[in-house]
């Protein structure tokens, strides 16, 4: 396909265009108007070229190309081929090239010019188009002026100020989209209403970089048992846990398990009781049956409403250290077994990931990592078992007396934070250099000084306080000397380019009038930060025409591949000339993509690319897919970025994003997709034969199927559509609006293949059908959330699949099944007649070998 171009030069003829072309007969259908077609393409007459004329038609009777549709069912819409400076006739014209490449274009029936005369009439459509996007490119540039998007503005602030924590998106509105991206001026408007938003955000982030306090705020240590967290308790009071000695074994006399129910599902004496030995969970408190450490063990996981609280949550932002110790279990009705697989468990703080990490059977496993948290309310740290299905213990016959399943033992939670390996921290610096920062209580009784607000602890159940704080504030001999140099220093970082004085002077003399209105220096030089950041320069990508300088290849470079402002070694590299040279320029791109940040490209291109970020537009039915879990959601939201990163990392071909035997997934994506020998949760590459496992490449991942079904059910329209669009680059026209949707109760059809075959009798629809169904059914034998299934999971009224039967490496002590680990996802139909391909299946359901 050629890009979509702008309107013809206004030169003519265009540079390129042969000097005498005719069309030939044949050719004539292939536009609606020989006339408008020379207008808009500027192509001379055989055998004269005036200068101060237009050029002549030949005298013979022109013909159109048929109003209706290629089927003789449908009209198709006109195109204005009259308006040679319109962009859209010439987007328009691109698609007549596209169409007379592909064959479609002279409709059937019609006669079919010769192939020398076609490729003539498509190297002159894209002679003519090409010629003006060069002189256009030449004239305007290749850019056009547009805001950052809200990514964008976040990561660069984060870079800029030095803060990775920050989380401003949620301030400002969406991004509109131009094509599916957010990186197109098309999509970027702004209002006045944008311009509060952004407002905001920057006083947020400004407020966040600066030191407020004199000296750090303490360092907390907190390691916290599970069995002293009240979350916890209740869990072990309802019969979803138990404790758990060092020896790995139940101790009944420590804390009873809660009295089963009879076979009547009622409890012995008609009451629930902890066994005799206590009341109630109050009194099991004071009798100190949590009085000394303990493992819990757990069957039940953060999708049964379980929060999983521990008692801390972090107060202040920064970098914290979190660890925890975790093993893995088979409960049988009292005796602890070895499990039949490696366990997860999942630690959040709030509604935030923080990650997944291995439990190991009947191995105690320390995991620690290092991230960077902002406080927001109700952040408690969170952790629960993460590697097994919802088993609703506590409505089981017998609770967990009578249970026999899967678990998750969680030893302790370790926090130590914030950590600071200098103060005050490099944001700040970026903003006040190497001024002090006095307490507050030392200025003189005169002297202006910023708010300070002693953070207080709000979330629920957290018992760690802010510390010991000295409030402090920036001071300065010199104010405005400061501020000119501080603003000299800063701007060209800000700005992506070089500054000169009268700049400076531009916001430094909105400190001295903050100055002279009684601000403090601190303040006073914040305003003139914020109107900085709210200047076009900042907010604005605005490349220069003609051939772009080292600053401007700089900013596209870093924000490609970066989503974020260029670094200093890379302004430095623009200032000494090197990105004007390739190896200079190759040099500059390996550097950014070996750096950490260009994990933010991997994701955020998928994300725009294939719709990713629409992950959660929909949820799977919790009763055909309770193996949606966390952990799997978790995995699934990965895999595609860790899988790109895979081929960038490794130079692969463009064709290994859709045809590889490269996956690169965790042990759950592993047992989703029924690819043995994975343990773990960490990532990483295996390799499978596609013949035996059609796995491998973008299309299959579960994230990408996800957003090409609808939670529930899939459709080989909507997947093929997608494919034509995101993959193939050719998105099929939208419906005429008086042709039907498929229904599924098309009569005498059973099968999704009948039903489409049916739809496309109809000849306004089978020409589209006829393009983007074969990608859908290829896409078929994928779930909702990327299982292979040979039959559709469904449901008879309210009884749902026998998952205990699907899932059995999940409900068998051995772990021995007749499926591979995971693989049950291939499963299952309790209804007849429903295979995805067609044909028959088994009431009864099938599992693929």
């Amino acid at each position: 396909m050629i890009a979509a171009g702008s309107p013809a030069p206004d030169s003519y003829p265009p540079p390129g265009f042969p000097p005498c072309f005719e069309f030939p007969d044949a050719v004539v259908p292939l536009v609606r108007h020989r006339r408008r077609a020379r207008r808009l393409l500027r192509l001379p007459v055989p055998g004269r070229r005036p200068a101060d004329r237009r050029p002549r038609i030949r005298q013979r009777p022109l013909r159109r190309v048929p109003r209706r549709r290629h089927t003789g069912r449908r009209a198709r819409p006109r195109v204005a081929h009259d308006r040679p400076r319109d962009p859209i006739a010439v987007a328009a014209w691109v698609r007549v090239y596209d169409r007379v490449r592909a064959g479609e274009m002279p409709p059937p029936k019609k006669p079919r010019p010769a192939k020398a005369d076609a490729d003539a009439f498509l190297a002159a459509v894209a002679t003519g188009v090409t010629a003006r996007e060069r002189e256009r490119y030449r004239v305007d540039g290749r850019a056009t002026v547009r805001r950052l998007n809200r990514g964008e503005f976040e990561n660069t602030l984060r870079d800029l100020l030095d803060l990775p924590w920050l989380r401003v998106q949620d301030l400002l509105p969406d991004d509109g989209r131009a094509g599916g991206y957010t990186k197109s001026a098309a999509a970027l408007d702004v209002s006045p209403v944008l311009l509060a938003k952004y407002a905001d955000a920057i006083d947020k982030a400004l407020e966040a970089a600066t030191a407020k306090y004199a000296v750090p705020p303490e360092l907390e240590r907190k390691t916290l048992y599970a069995n002293h967290q009240y979350d916890f308790k209740v869990l072990m009071s309802g019969g979803d846990a138990v404790m758990l000695t060092p020896d790995k074994t139940y101790d009944a006399t420590r804390f009873p398990m809660p009295s089963a129910t009879d076979a009547g599902g009622k409890y012995p004496g008609g009451q629930w009781s902890f066994g005799g030995k206590y009341k109630g969970l109050g009194e099991a408190e004071k009798g100190g049956a949590f009085k000394e450490p303990s493992t819990v063990g757990m069957t039940r996981t953060f999708g049964e409403a379980f929060g999983g609280r521990f008692d801390f949550a972090p107060l202040h932002p920064g970098r914290y250290r979190i660890g925890v110790s975790a093993w893995s279990y088979w409960w049988d009705k009292g005796e602890v077994k070895p499990a039949p697989r490696t366990g997860a468990v999942g630690v959040y703080c709030g509604s935030r990931v923080i990650g997944f990490f291995d439990a190991p059977s009947l191995t105690p496993t320390w995991s620690e990592t290092e991230v960077d948290l902002e406080p927001t309310i109700d952040n408690s740290l969170r952790a629960a078992g993460a590697s097994f299905l919802d088993a609703h213990v506590y409505f089981s016959q017998g609770q967990v007396k009578g249970y026999s399943g899967p678990g998750v033992a969680i030893d302790k939670l370790f926090v130590e934070g914030p950590l600071y390996d200098e103060w005050p921290p490099p944001s700040h610096r970026h903003l006040f250099g190497t001024l002090p920062v006095v307490p507050v209580t030392k200025l003189p009784a005169a002297s202006p000084r910023p708010k300070r607000e002693v953070p207080q602890q709000h979330t629920r159940g957290a018992s760690n306080g802010p510390g010991r704080l000295v409030p402090g504030t920036t001071v300065s001999d010199d104010p405005a000397a400061d501020a000119r140099r501080l603003l000299g220093a800063f701007l060209p970082r800000a700005f992506r380019r070089p500054v000169a004085a009268a700049e400076v002077e531009r916001y430094a003399v909105v400190a001295d009038a903050r100055t002279r209105d009684g601000a403090c220096f601190e303040d006073a030089l914040k305003a003139a930060y914020k109107i900085a950041l709210l200047s076009p320069d900042f907010l604005f990508l605005n490349e220069p025409a003609g051939k772009l300088d080292g600053y401007a290849v700089a900013a596209r470079l870093s924000y490609f591949l970066w989503n974020s402002c260029p670094d200093d070694a890379l302004l430095a590299a623009a200032k000494a000339g090197r990105l004007a040279d390739p190896a200079g320029l190759k040099a500059a791109a390996d550097r950014l993509l070996a750096d950490p940040k260009a994990n933010r490209f991997h994701q955020d291109f998928l994300d725009q690319w294939l719709d990713l970020r629409d992950f959660d537009a929909t949820s799977p039915d919790k009763q055909l897919y309770p193996d949606f879990q966390p952990n799997l959601e978790d995995a699934m939201r990965r895999e595609p970025a860790e899988f790109f990163r895979e081929v960038v990392r490794h130079d692969m071909a463009a064709t290994h994003l859709f045809a590889t035997s490269v996956n690169v997934v965790n042990q759950r994506l592993a047992e989703h997709y029924g690819i043995p020998g994975v343990a773990g949760t960490r990532f990483r590459r295996v390799d499978v034969d596609p013949k035996v496992l059609p796995r491998g490449g973008l299309l299959t991942t579960a994230a990408v199927c996800k957003v090409t079904a609808n939670g529930t059910t899939t459709s080989p329209v909507k997947r093929g559509a997608w494919v034509m669009k995101k993959v193939l680059g050719t998105p099929p026209q939208a419906p005429p609006p008086d042709v039907p949707a498929v229904e599924p109760d098309v009569k005498g059809a059973t099968t999704i293949r009948e039903q489409l075959a049916k739809h496309r009798e109809n000849p306004g629809c089978a020409s589209c059908h006829a393009k983007f169904d074969p990608p859908g059914f290829a896409l078929e034998s994928y779930d909702p959330i990327g299982g292979w299934r040979d039959f559709y999971r469904a449901t008879e009224g309210k009884k749902a699949p026998d998952f205990a039967r699907i899932f059995r490496s999940y409900l068998s002590p051995d772990g021995n099944s007749s499926t591979t680990p995971g693989s049950a996802t291939a499963a299952p139909s309790t209804r007849a007649g429903n295979s995805p391909m067609g044909g028959s299946s088994p009431a009864s359901g099938s599992i693929r070998p």
